[in-house]
């Protein structure tokens, strides 16, 4: 390869990223040796070298640089459903890929559980746990179906109530609801005020609904929630749960990586959380926390060799699967450590801060009926983090979503026009954006990412007010 065809960064980023996988393998496959002088360690790069990584401007640079999303021109501001993987990660998990296909039955018999754990031996302080009491899952959705699974039937009875609010990710709340149904139980949804008011309305909404629910025996919350991207007082709603007896499971599949988190502090019952959204890991990486006097309830949703081999090892052995997105995740965490957690905030909150301004003062400006639709965004701004949810200046009357028209008014959702308006902005403008109808009218969540510059608000902003005006979607 031409040196010169090749920047700087990228080269010392992938330099980073075999040095950390192949060290890492190097170390697990040394044949057992009698004991001798320990060898130096080669280290391929200095610190030197990873200053144009460590100093490269946020925004167009770090996207052409660092990342594989591919369009100068294309608007990327949904970091926050599935995430975007740097350069330097993704080739490490190519790394352990290849290792794994060198010898499968090496890796399986020998090598893959011992991975896993020193994995979470490295990810554990950053979400503030004891990494015996961490395991791998996919997503957190299966994390939270391992735990309402596994508590259905043994703390949650028939008669017996769950809790949730109506903001809760649909997902997680069609499987409470099965569970429920599967024992007899109730599922109660908060009805939250939309906008939000404050955290503390919340957890007095919470409160005088375990007042009323003295039959509650599992309670469920999103640390953020999803759609509406609203950060929920996690450790007051904790405290409210575990005063009153209730086990609590967070979901904070968008917290790893938008916030500071101290699992021991925070002392749930349960907590789950993504790798692969804002920290930056291969899809398919997340975790889930239990409490260490909880984890004998808890089984995976695949039973196999492990049954009742221990919380760590039945979950590790999950039959036959690709588990390098775990092990990358080693290498994610490794990346936000590069990139500096600290410099990395100020970026995404002042951008953040930036677009909602200037998106919402665009559209009341020159869209007389946009400042007639009441709140502009779903909560006060100090309850987000680097994600906003947004109304649009379009109305859902939901007139061909009839199957919907009930659960628009609890619950953030998809229709017909939210789907047309999302693909539309994707196929023919190159803006990806998620979007939902709620209260009669259409809200968007922007993200705000490390890739991401002033100029793509800028773009989407003019594209929203040009089909506003073209009546496409009114």
């Amino acid at each position: 390869m031409d040196q010169k065809s090749v920047s700087l960064p990228t080269l010392a980023l992938a330099l980073v990223g075999s040095t950390a996988i192949g060290y890492f393998l190097s170390t697990l496959l040394r044949p057992k040796q009698a004991p001798q002088k320990r060898e130096q360690r080669v280290v391929l790069i200095d610190e030197s070298d990873l200053d144009p990584i460590t100093k490269l401007p946020f925004g167009r640079e770090t996207r052409a640089q660092l990342f594989h999303l591919k369009g100068a021109q294309s608007c990327f501001l949904n970091h926050g459903s599935y995430g975007a993987v740097p350069v330097m990660v993704s080739s490490a998990q190519q790394r352990l890929l290849q290792h794994v296909e060198e010898n499968p039955d090496r890796w399986f018999r020998r090598e893959s559980f011992q991975a896993q754990k020193d994995t979470l031996s490295k990810l554990a302080p950053f979400v503030g746990a004891n990494a015996e009491d961490m395991v791998f899952v996919v997503n957190a959705t299966s994390a939270s179906n391992a735990v309402m699974r596994s508590l259905a039937g043994s703390v949650v009875k028939k008669g017996d109530t769950v809790l949730t609010s109506n903001l809760c990710y649909p997902a997680c709340l069609n499987a409470l609801q099965a569970e429920c149904d599967r024992v007899g139980a109730s599922l109660v949804q908060l009805s939250v005020a939309f906008p939000v008011p404050s955290g503390d309305h919340f957890v007095q909404i919470v409160e005088k609904a375990l007042e009323e629910n003295k039959s509650c025996k599992f309670a469920f919350f999103d640390h953020i929630t999803s759609s509406t991207a609203i950060v929920w007082p996690a450790k007051d709603i904790v405290r409210a749960c575990r005063k009153r007896g209730v086990k609590v499971m967070i979901d904070g599949a968008h917290a790893v990586g938008q916030l500071p988190l101290n699992l021991i502090e925070l002392d749930a019952d349960f907590y789950t959380g993504n790798f692969h959204k804002w920290l930056f890991a291969p899809k398919g990486s997340a975790f889930l926390w239990v409490r260490r006097d909880n984890q004998a309830l808890i089984e995976p949703l695949v039973t196999s060799h492990e049954w009742k081999g221990g919380f760590q090892k039945s979950f590790w052995m999950q039959g036959t699967r690709d588990e390098t997105a775990f092990i990358a995740a080693g290498e994610a965490l490794r990346f936000v450590e590069l990139m500096g957690w600290s410099r990395m905030d100020v970026y995404r909150k002042k951008l953040l801060n930036w677009a909602v301004t200037t998106l919402t003062e665009r559209w009341t400006k020159r869209i007389p009926e946009y400042s007639q639709g009441g709140a502009f965004l779903a909560c006060p701004r100090e309850m987000n983090a680097y994600m906003a949810c947004i109304r649009l200046p379009f109305k859902d009357t939901l007139e061909d979503d009839k199957p919907v028209q009930a659960v628009a008014n609890l619950n953030p959702t998809s229709s017909t026009k939210a789907n047309n308006l999302m693909m539309d902005l994707l196929e023919n403008y190159h803006i990806v954006l998620p979007i939902w109808t709620f209260k009669g009218h259409l809200w968007c969540r922007l993200c705000a990412q490390i890739y991401n510059s002033e100029w793509e608000y800028e773009r989407c902003a003019e594209v929203i007010e040009t089909l506003y005006r073209s009546n496409k979607y009114t």
